[in-house]
């Protein structure tokens, strides 16, 4: 199997949405069952099985292959996880409530999705963070990035600490 196959398969064979595959890897991380994820996002567990093979065996290529280097550009997105009732007996049910000031962090069904795309050779690694801290950003980019390398990232201002490991430009 080539190694950037799982990751082609997910962005250009969307029989399952993207935010159901985003929802399987947090819960997934979370140690969450199979029949329970399947449940709450409304497939079989045939597919859910299916769609954890795919994340683990592309997780397995990005981690033997090493970090990305030369030209990387780097975006973030947020993706609402949260399912609304209850679908699962072992989930409590999302409980609404006046929306809280600045970006969601993982416990609040609001996980932070970072991405990592090298230009030459193509290549990419994503990840989850816990949360939208400079921290944490800087230490999921050292793990996917070898410093020295140049990052073209927006102006979002959690960005800025890259600066210090890598040559960073803004877009």
């Amino acid at each position: 199997m080539n190694p950037s196959y799982p990751l082609k398969l997910i962005a250009l064979k969307p029989k399952v949405s993207l935010s159901r595959w985003f929802y399987l890897m947090r819960e997934l991380d979370k140690g969450q069952p199979l029949t329970c994820i399947a449940e709450e996002i409304g497939v079989t567990y045939k597919t859910v099985l299916r769609m954890a093979y795919i994340v683990r065996r592309s997780l397995y290529f990005h981690r033997v292959k090493g970090r990305l280097q030369g030209e990387v550009e780097s975006d973030d997105i947020h993706i609402k996880t949260g399912l609304q009732g209850l679908r699962c007996k072992k989930r409590p049910p999302r409980r609404r409530g006046l929306k809280r000031r600045g970006r969601g962090t993982y416990k609040d069904d609001l996980p932070l999705a970072c991405v990592w795309v090298s230009r030459k050779p193509p290549d990419m690694a994503i990840e989850m963070l816990p949360d939208a801290r400079k921290r944490s950003l800087l230490r999921a980019t050292l793990k996917h990035v070898e410093p020295g390398s140049r990052i073209d990232t927006d102006s979002w201002r959690g960005y800025r600490i890259l600066g210090q490991v890598y040559e960073h430009r803004l877009f």
